[in-house]
């Protein structure tokens, strides 16, 4: 769907792009920054404001400028008006990805030297980074339910005591100079702690900066990872040290911590407090494993016995979460011995992954001879404990309050496997949301809300700059002011958003069935997955007092 999307200084130097030679991407980069200039009039008689998009015919080229860069996405639509707010989402993560790598001093070399070479700063694994970012929106594996929603997806179902006991492990860390611990599964959440002071908290578009990091990192498997990470919607100008180890590869659950401080004895505080997490998750410690002997037939289950004598085959090895002073009478290590124990954290996290899909939810939660969904994406609003600095902040648009939003996102159905159905389906997820906050998706209503953001980010203090430059981003962080039903009837499906107190709901079913059985078969399934938020979301985020 998308052609291309670039990302260039106001000198017209490309700093990143998605596809093409750099000369196409030269003579792109020059092309657009002629259309700035014609636009903007640098002598001031049209006074237009900065260019936002330009549309023609099926073509579409969204903009967007943060100070001395410019990031332009180049969109064919295939026969669907997609909103500017999906173009501009994508724009907004993939300059958040940016200055996750560079902080905003990149703004402040190019404005003084506005022809260097941006490249310069930056290694092949920041392209990565953004690719992984687009990826998401965009590949047949991807899955932009989180970025629409800004939400973060959770582990499901894990029972609320042993998401507690993962919560107890961060809480009481006891390392000095921690501004954030995390507990991830792959690219879902399993419980994270933080400052409960509301400015130093942990916005979640920077939680998905450190999720994509983490999906994009090919070394992490192998190794512990003490690297720099800059949160643009935490602190935009500095790193943050980041402390990142896999604690199971199989169900890739990871622990991240993050530091202000970035010293030999601070690293070494926190390989230390890895293994007391391990040790109070249940989790075998990194020295208690052995190799055992696999046979040629690649089973993973077949381990050969060790008073087996050899045959001609070909052998090979894989580690396993035992010990060697685990042995039995006869002196022969006991395999069995590092299972994860029934009921155990490890236990649940692994069966998880294999219980989230699509097809195992709609099991649960649809019962026999119901009109199936054809896909949903449900959020939830949860509050987290925050205090304020003053009464400015408490003045704020949100209250004062802070959230945790979450999300149950599963990767679309098999009613949506091409790219061209899936990115339908998103974009029309996103109308709904913008007709449930602004009660209309017309490209007039939601530049008017963006002007409106970024008036009020601009006002608050306890905001890093970089938000008042992701309008999108606030605009769906922000729950709907009103609680509402909307619905979209597009070919032969019923595209259906509902919202209430702490909670959105985008669902598809077919339109063989009237509106109002639809809308039904909605409040049954927020009821159903109410009933069981406490194993589905991570409903006690704990904080750190000040």
């Amino acid at each position: 769907m998308q052609d291309n999307l670039i990302v260039m200084t106001d000198a017209g130097k490309p700093v990143y792009s998605k596809t093409g030679t750099e000369e196409d991407v030269a003579r792109q980069c020059a092309l657009f920054q002629a259309i700035r200039t014609a636009v903007n009039d640098n002598d001031g008689h049209l006074d237009l404001g900065e260019i936002q998009s330009i549309h023609s015919n099926d073509l579409v080229i969204s903009f967007m400028v943060v100070g001395a860069i410019s990031l332009v996405s180049i969109t064919r639509q295939d026969e669907m008006l997609e909103t500017p707010t999906f173009a501009r989402l994508q724009l907004e993560h993939v300059y958040g990805q940016l200055i996750f790598s560079l902080t905003d001093q990149a703004q402040t070399v190019i404005a003084q030297n506005p022809g260097f070479d941006l490249r310069s700063m930056m290694t092949g694994a920041e392209n990565s980074l953004i690719d992984g970012i687009l990826e998401e929106f965009e590949s047949q594996n991807g899955n932009p339910g989180p970025f629409l929603t800004a939400s973060v997806q959770t582990v499901f179902p894990i029972s609320r005591k042993l998401r507690d006991k993962a919560s107890r492990s961060l809480y009481y860390l006891d390392v000095p100079n921690t501004a954030f611990a995390l507990l991830l599964v792959g690219d879902k959440l399993l419980s994270y702690v933080q400052s409960s002071f509301r400015a130093h908290q942990l916005r979640v578009s920077d939680m998905q900066l450190i999720i994509n990091f983490i999906r994009k990192h090919q070394s992490l498997s192998s190794s512990e990872l003490w690297v720099p990470m800059c949160l643009p919607r935490f602190n935009s100008s500095g790193f943050l040290y980041a402390y990142i180890k896999l604690l199971d590869a199989t169900s890739k659950l990871t622990l991240v911590l993050l530091s202000t401080h970035n010293t030999t004895e601070q690293f070494q505080l926190y390989r230390n407090v890895s293994g007391r997490v391990q040790q109070e998750l249940g989790l075998p410690p990194d020295h208690d494993s052995v190799l055992q002997i696999v046979t040629s037939s690649h089973d993973s289950s077949s381990v050969m016995d060790p008073r087996q004598t050899f045959a001609t085959q070909d052998v090979a090895w894989r580690r396993s979460d035992c010990s060697f002073d685990d042995s039995t009478e006869d002196g022969y290590v006991n395999i069995a011995h590092g299972a994860p124990t029934r009921h155990s954290l490890l236990e649940e996290v692994r069966q998880s992954c294999e219980l989230s899909s699509f097809e195992k939810i709609a099991q649960k939660y649809f019962e026999k001879g119901e009109e199936p969904l054809l896909h949903f994406l449900f959020r939830v609003d949860v509050p987290v404990k925050s205090v304020c600095s003053s009464s400015k902040a408490s003045s704020s648009s949100q209250g004062g309050k802070s959230i945790l939003t979450q999300c149950i996102s599963p990767a679309a159905s098999p009613s949506f496997s091409s790219a061209k159905s899936r990115h339908r389906l998103y974009t029309l997820y996103q109308k709904l949301g913008l007709r449930l906050r602004l009660g209309s998706a017309t490209v007039e209503s939601t530049m008017d809300a963006f002007d409106m953001i970024t008036q009020a980010k601009e006002s608050d203090d306890n905001f890093p700059n970089i938000v008042a430059s992701c309008p999108a981003i606030g605009l769906m962080e922000s729950p709907p002011n009103v609680h509402g039903v909307t619905y979209i009837v597009e070919g032969d499906e019923i595209f259906l958003a509902m919202n209430g107190r702490d909670f959105e709901l985008y669902m598809v079913t077919s339109k063989s069935i009237p509106i109002k059985q639809a809308a039904g078969i909605g409040t049954k399934l927020v009821r159903r997955l109410q009933a069981d938020e406490k194993d589905l979301f991570l409903m006690n985020p704990r904080t750190w007092k000040v």
